[in-house]
């Protein structure tokens, strides 16, 4: 694969050049890459990805109507080469949001006590949330945590007292919007 910037012969250029060459462009840059070689048979995981692609585009074309969400896809857009708010919302469906860091110290099973995360997205993290149960599987309460002032962790205030801590288990649920849902669980010891 090859980039080309500001040459007037191939700039603009795209499509294919017989069965062994192909220009792409991308922001000012023209990209020559090698054909790709298809088989002609569609696997399975094939058309899931060509599926996950369709969705993506539709959510893409679908959210930039919406003059506001446009504005912040665009805002992310002005600040990565060759991209576009298109591009950024097709991204930003196709990665789900990651938990990467749970801190469950200050949980005490009192009503009071909080729970932080840490949870990152391409895009932007729009909820998370926290499910507490019992040692024995019970569902002792739920509900949506509340970024911190840095910005950098979610935190939940636990509302309902759990008299015995170890065995609990809690649950943490994050979403991007796109709704791609991620969740994680760790049992206290």
């Amino acid at each position: 694969m090859a980039r080309v910037k500001r040459n007037m012969f191939t700039q603009g250029l795209s499509g294919s050049v017989g069965s062994n060459m192909v220009f792409r462009n991308r922001g000012d840059e023209t990209i020559v890459a090698v054909s790709p070689e298809h088989s002609g048979v569609v696997t399975e995981k094939q058309e899931e990805v060509r599926e996950t692609f369709l969705m993506a585009t539709i959510f893409a074309k679908n959210i930039l109507k919406d003059e506001t969400k446009r504005k912040l896809y665009q805002e992310k857009a002005d600040t990565t080469p060759s991209r576009n708010s298109y591009l950024v919302a097709v991204s930003d469906f196709l990665n789900a949001p990651r938990i990467k860091n749970i801190n469950l110290n200050e949980y005490t099973g009192a009503t009071g006590s909080k729970m932080k995360a840490r949870v990152i997205d391409d895009f932007k993290v729009e909820t998370v949330s926290f499910e507490i149960y019992s040692h024995e599987g019970t569902l002792i309460e739920q509900g949506d945590a509340i970024i911190d002032e840095t910005g950098l962790s979610w935190i939940y205030t636990a509302t309902q007292d759990n008299p015995q801590v170890s065995g609990s288990k809690i649950v943490v649920k994050a979403t991007d919007i796109p709704g791609n849902l991620t969740q994680t669980e760790e049992i206290l010891n």
